[in-house]
């Protein structure tokens, strides 16, 4: 009876770390501008929480609220427009100054994923630390 809990647990614990934390292979970032965009593979998948917040430039680094905010795969970066321009399964765009609403998670900029990001890991670890936010926010539409 305990090792079918014990085993139950494990389980959980493993898929949980799967859909929480993907490890360092599983994620590539890319940057445009002030926009880092991060492709999740090997079975990886996009978080589901609600994230909203203003959005804003402090510097070079885009924000939503108090976090340094991410993108998903293929957003890019509309200087003219000062815009975040989705694609793919995502649509639409996301104006600096305006009020963002969507899907997503939270990260710290600690979070081993990071790691596997090359320079757009540096870039959002950079601008956590310039910025002085505690948080890293993946968000989409």
């Amino acid at each position: 009876m305990r090792l079918g809990a014990g085993l139950a647990t494990g389980v959980v614990a493993f898929v949980l770390a799967l859909a929480l934390g993907p490890g360092p292979s599983e994620a590539t970032g890319v940057v445009d501008g002030p926009v880092v965009a991060v492709s999740m593979t090997g079975g990886a998948y996009y978080p589901d929480a609600l994230v909203q917040g203003n959005l804003n430039l402090r510097g070079d680094c885009l924000m939503l609220g108090n976090a340094v905010v991410f993108w998903p795969a293929g957003t890019s970066w509309d200087a003219r427009s000062r815009s975040v321009v989705f694609s793919g399964d995502f649509a639409g765009a996301a104006s600096v100054g305006s009020h963002f609403v969507g899907g997503g998670g939270v990260f710290t900029a600690t979070d081993d994923f990071l790691r596997g990001l090359g320079a757009a890991g540096e870039v959002l670890r950079d601008c956590a630390t310039a910025t002085g936010a505690q948080h890293l926010t993946l968000a989409y539409p």
